[in-house]
């Protein structure tokens, strides 16, 4: 698609660790959280950076049923962990179930923080 790409360099920076830098797509069809949900939740651009070993990234762009604000990492060696801060957003014809996802603000987002083990 348009403006996907994944660029995974090997410059090295000066202690030679190799860096990843990118954004890529991700349309999401079926998204289950819990075994509760099981729905198409939309498109979302994820912007990538870092190592081999810890990848951040952010959510410059997300449309659908559910939408997502917020970064987080993804820690690929062991102990591997995945955390995300930020806010989901449920459409009103979205699934109840997307709709019980955090604390819900008085703005209608949802507040989630996920720090876990994969």
């Amino acid at each position: 698609g348009s403006g996907e790409s994944l660029t995974i360099g090997f410059r090295g920076n000066a202690d030679g660790v190799s860096r990843i830098d990118g954004t890529m797509g991700l349309q999401v069809e079926n998204f289950v959280l819990g075994g509760v949900v099981n729905a198409a939740v939309g498109s979302h651009e994820i912007a990538l950076q870092g190592t081999t070993t810890t990848v951040n990234f952010s959510i410059p762009r997300s449309i659908g049923a559910l939408k997502l604000e917020g970064a987080g990492s993804l820690t690929l060696a062991s102990p591997r962990r995945f955390t995300f801060s930020g806010f989901a957003t449920a459409a009103n014809e979205a699934p109840a179930s997307l709709k019980q996802l955090g604390a819900t603000l008085p703005d209608g987002r949802q507040r989630l923080e996920i720090n876990s083990p994969w």
